[in-house]
């Protein structure tokens, strides 16, 4: 078989991905395995399809093989700790991160991973030691401050969560996400002018984000916008009728 067609088809995969073209993704990944049922890289491109798509069994699955193809390769260890995350089985998948880590010490999708996971099991100093590592050595990544800006929100540490969101919005203009959760924190400190003023930005960039249409509301009843409030609550409620706030986002990136 031709090893390098196999290659272009699995970064063919990754790149559908990323462009939620997922069946397109799969057909690639599927096609590639059929010609060559080793390659590990194959199986761990199937398995990050599936696990972004939440196939999460069936992920785990396609991933088992590609771990034990490409013992020594990282990154399917990673793909199963997000799928055993989406199961809630999060042990396990904290101790996949460490066997990445183990690995590759300096993954960083990994210890974001890692990070994220000691977030969710309520281990915030561990989470926001390693990212403070993380930050000293991948500064400019606004992925990782947004991160940490969520660790210190769900921590009231308010006033710092916006400098970690304002670092994000420094290095992407475009990360709405990091503005949205800006304008969160400015709202726990009652800010409610800066506030409109930084979720109006992140609107800008993501006028279907009905969180943020929901949180600007609550900002401009702060001013004293009553009327203006109304109309964008009624915006979110148009935008996602069965609305719940989201007071926190858990993004790795900014998109």
């Amino acid at each position: 078989f031709d090893d390098t067609y196999v290659v272009a088809l699995v970064k063919k995969c990754e790149a559908l991905r990323k462009l939620a073209r997922f069946d397109e993704a799969l057909a690639a990944c599927n096609e590639a395995i059929r010609i060559d049922r080793g390659s590990g890289d194959a199986w761990n491109a199937k398995g990050g399809v599936l696990v972004t798509m939440y196939e999460d069994e069936e992920a785990l699955a396609a991933l088992e093989i590609a771990v034990r193809l490409s013992p020594e390769n990282p990154r399917p260890l990673n793909n199963m700790a997000l799928a055993l995350w989406d199961l809630d089985r999060l042990d396990e998948a904290l101790a996949a991160t460490e066997q990445a880590l183990a690995l590759w010490p300096d993954f960083v999708d990994a210890k974001m991973t890692r990070t994220s996971l000691l977030r969710r099991l309520g281990r915030y100093d561990e989470a926001i030691a390693g990212l403070e590592a993380l930050l000293a050595r991948h500064g400019t990544d606004p992925g990782i401050w947004i991160n940490y800006g969520n660790m210190l929100l769900e921590t009231n540490r308010l006033t710092e969560a916006i400098g970690a969101f304002r670092s994000a919005v420094q290095l992407d203009p475009k990360c709405e996400n990091a503005l949205y959760n800006w304008g969160n924190s400015l709202l726990g400190l009652g800010e409610y002018e800066e506030a409109v003023s930084v979720l109006r930005d992140a609107l800008k960039l993501d006028p279907k984000d009905y969180s943020a249409w929901e949180r600007i509301s609550v900002a401009l009843r702060g001013v004293g916008h009553a009327e203006e409030a109304d109309e964008a609550l009624r915006e979110a409620a148009r935008l996602n009728p069965n609305y719940e706030t989201d007071e926190y986002e858990s993004a790795f990136a900014c998109w």
